[in-house]
Parts: structure tokens; C-alpha cells; sequence
């Protein structure tokens, strides 16, 4: 019973890297050939997928749809490509939820379930006319959805391709995407431009034949297999700079706690893309200025969890109440906030119960992971607290007991040697007097 009960924790505890959240979204275009089995649909989301994936980026494709999860080779299917839906229809449902029929894709707003980091955005071929008006809206909607909730979304914006026969609405189309698309750049907008018509090199003819050597579309809308890579590659080429240069940082939970006449901070990300650090801002009920209090160096680019924590000893503890917010600088010194707390350092508006959780106590993947032989193992601790740390097997057997007694707040590390055990997974588990979690790490010899 002991070491089943220890296996189920272990498998709710493992943590895996973060990967940057890209979501494919547009019409028939994004989704992929109209003329296969949904289950081999591909478009350009295969060779898109394919490529960052040999250049060893962490990226995970999001969305409501999966066409073309039984292509070979495998990748990530997953998309909001809905066919046939005008630029209106489309943005009607990511503020919504609900498709052009009425019928719920996602409880409430579309970002709410898929949230991104990166959007690809090519959106057009069923408009009647060359108004950017309804793609406005939709952008407007994505820089209040980053407003409301604190997070950071960039948009590659395509600039859609033309059909057989030629047709100038889309070329018209095009130009007032470009004009308008520069202007909001120019205000601060987090767009990047693509040329999907020109830039790809379509080759504008129809060809159904492998190789399509003769040409780049299967019928008067859609690309054939050498259009979409055309396509793939002209996004790739705009999302490695993007990911090779953006500064991003996921900010998965932000916490106070108050510890006598001090507040103790504590923040966790989940993912940090060229992140200088944090600097602490905090106001009070008697003040309307934000005042610098503290800097927190980041992690620069990090796809694991990291824990920060930042202790504010100039509180007066005479019943006032103070507000919190990061601001988090890249290396270029730009700044976003990302969150913000009210504390009462009266202990009346500060639930304590923190205390039990991993704003506390984190513990640290171990490092190097796999290893061979030795691996550091490290944590950190807010407060004063009596520590547990040891390793197990996969059949929940006691390998090692590394640490057994009181320790101070702080950072910790302590060296395993498995000098004496054979390849394979072993779990390690930190407990104190208010917090246990389990981490997993990878012998290879």
C-alpha cells in the first residue's frame, strides 16, 4: 500500500519542460488540403512542425482542431483552422467560443482554453471585399485579452496568398494589411509581417501530380504539398528570429505572505525567452506613485520552472495596506508588468495557508539530468524549516537518504552519488513540516 501510494504521487509530480504555445489560426488555408481525409490533413502546420523541430525548438502547436494526426511523419496536428469562415466569423469566435452555427467550441472565450505565445495568422481568402476592418477588431481583441490577463501574445501576421485566377481584391486586400499592420507596429503592437503572396515564391498555376514541379496550388484556393512547404518555410524563417530574439516570460503564479513586519514575494515562471529580470514595484492606500523597491535577476532563457523570491522589510506594520507589481526588463530594456498583488501586512488580507504551498519550498530539478554517476540536487526555502530529502526506484523502494534534519531559510544543494546503482529512472522527494513533492531524474552510465 506504501509504494502505491507512493507511485501515484510521483506520477501527479512529475514536471515536464515548457514549450513555447504556437496556435495556427485562420480558415481552410491553416487547417490544411480540403481534398484528403481529415486524419492526413496537414497544410503547412507538417513542415512548419518539422523544421523548428530539427532546429531543436521546445514549441507546442494549440487549438480546438487535430487534422492530419495519422500523417506520417507525425507531428503536432493541433490548429484553429476553420474552413470556409470569413475574418468576422472567425473573430466572433475567439471572443466568443462559439462557431458561426452557434454551437460551443470552448467554455467561454477562445484564448481562455488555448492560450498562446505566438499566433500565425492568416486569415482573408473568403472576404468579399478589401476592408482590413474585421481584422482590426481581431487584433484589438488580442491586445485587450493581453491587458486583462497578463500575458504576453506576438502575432505573424500573413499577408494571405492570391488564388487562380489572379485576383486584385486580394492584392488590394494585402496592401491595407501592410499599411495598417505597420501603423500598429509603429504604436507598439507585437506584430511580425509576412508575404505569404509575393514573398513565398507561388509558383500561380495548378498542379495535382507529384512532384508538382509546374505548379504550386491544387485548386483556384489551396496549395498543393509544395505551396504549403513554400508557405512553412517563409513562417519558419520569421519565427526563428522571433524565437531566437523575443523576450517572453510565463508568469504562472505570484504570491505574498506576511512575516511580521516584513512581505514575502514569491513568483513562479514556467518559461522565460531572453529575461533580464524583475524589478519590484510597490504603492500604498495613501499613495498613487509606484516606487522602485528591489531588482531580481532572471533566468535569461529558461523552459523549466523557476522560483524567485523577494522580501520586503520597509513595511509599516500599523495596519496599511500595499500593492505589488513586477516589472519584468529584457536584455534590450524593454519592460512589461506581468502581475500585480494587494497585501495587508496586518495579517488580515494575506491568507497564511502560502505558507503550506511551493511559493515556500521549491524544489529544484536536479542537474545534471540524465546523469552519470553524480547530479547536484537543489531547493529553496522561504522560511526556517525541519527537512526530509530522500531518493527512491521506480518500485518505491528507499535508495538514499540525503538530508534528515533542521534547516535555514535559503538556497540548498546536496550531492548523489549513485556510483553503486544501475541505469535507470529514481524519483527524489523533499518533505518538511508543510510541504512534500516529488521530482524524477535519469541515471545513464
Amino acid at each position: 500500500m506504501i509504494i502505491k501510494s507512493l507511485l501515484i504521487l510521483i506520477i501527479l509530480n512529475l514536471t515536464l519542460c515548457a514549450q513555447v504555445r504556437i496556435l495556427p489560426l485562420g480558415d481552410s488555408i491553416t487547417n490544411g488540403e480540403s481534398h484528403v481525409l481529415d486524419s492526413l490533413v496537414t497544410g503547412y502546420r507538417q513542415p512548419l512542425w518539422l523544421l523548428l523541430q530539427s532546429a531543436g525548438y521546445l514549441v507546442d502547436f494549440i487549438g480546438s482542431d487535430s487534422a492530419g494526426y495519422g500523417a506520417v511523419p507525425k507531428f503536432d496536428p493541433n490548429n484553429a483552422g476553420f474552413g470556409g469562415y470569413t475574418t468576422k466569423q472567425l473573430s466572433n469566435l475567439i471572443i466568443t467560443g462559439y462557431d458561426r452555427d452557434g454551437n460551443p467550441i470552448t467554455d467561454g472565450p477562445y484564448l481562455n482554453t488555448y492560450t498562446p505565445d505566438i499566433i500565425l495568422l492568416h486569415i482573408g481568402t473568403n472576404e468579399v471585399d478589401t476592408s482590413t476592418s474585421d481584422l482590426e477588431n481581431l487584433l484589438d481583441y488580442f491586445d485587450d485579452y493581453e491587458d486583462s490577463t497578463n500575458t504576453q501574445i506576438w502575432v505573424i501576421l500573413a499577408k494571405i496568398i492570391n488564388r487562380i485566377p489572379y485576383s486584385t481584391v486580394t492584392t488590394t486586400y494585402n496592401n491595407n494589411i501592410d499599411r495598417m499592420a505597420k501603423e500598429r507596429i509603429k504604436n507598439g503592437d507585437k506584430i511580425k509581417l509576412v508575404d505569404m503572396e509575393n514573398d513565398a515564391g507561388f509558383i500561380y498555376q495548378i498542379d495535382t501530380t507529384v512532384p508538382y514541379s509546374d505548379g504550386d496550388m491544387f485548386d483556384h484556393l489551396h496549395p498543393n504539398k509544395s505551396g504549403y512547404t513554400k508557405m512553412a518555410n517563409l513562417f519558419y524563417d520569421t519565427l526563428k528570429v522571433l524565437l531566437d530574439h523575443i523576450s517572453l516570460v510565463r508568469l504562472e503564479r505570484f504570491y505574498a505572505v506576511t512575516n511580521q513586519d516584513s512581505v514575502i514575494l514569491a513568483w513562479e515562471t514556467t518559461l522565460e525567452l531572453d529575461n533580464y529580470g524583475f524589478e519590484i514595484e510597490r504603492t500604498s492606500e495613501n499613495s498613487e506613485t509606484w516606487q522602485n523597491i528591489g531588482f531580481v535577476e532572471g533566468a535569461d532563457n529558461s523552459y523549466n520552472i523557476q522560483w524567485y523570491a523577494f522580501i520586503d522589510n520597509t513595511v509599516n506594520p500599523l495596519n496599511t495596506k500595499y500593492k505589488y507589481r513586477l516589472k519584468q526588463l529584457d536584455f534590450d530594456g524593454n519592460s512589461k508588468y506581468l502581475g500585480e498583488l494587494d497585501v495587508g501586512v496586518n495579517f488580515t488580507d494575506v491568507n497564511n495557508s502560502f505558507l503550506n504551498s511551493s511559493a515556500i519550498n521549491e524544489l529544484i530539478q536536479n542537474y545534471p539530468n540524465p546523469f552519470n554517476s553524480t547530479t547536484i540536487i537543489s531547493w529553496q526555502m522561504l522560511v526556517n524549516s525541519y527537512v526530509q530529502l530522500k531518493v527512491y526506484d521506480m518500485l518505491g523502494r528507499e535508495i538514499a537518504t540525503l538530508v534528515d534534519n533542521e534547516l535555514s531559510a535559503g538556497v540548498h544543494n546536496v550531492e548523489f552519488k549513485a556510483n553503486n546503482l544501475t541505469s535507470g529512472i529514481y524519483f527524489y522527494r523533499i518533505q518538511t513540516d508543510k510541504f512534500t513533492t516529488i521530482k524524477k531524474m535519469l541515471l545513464i552510465k
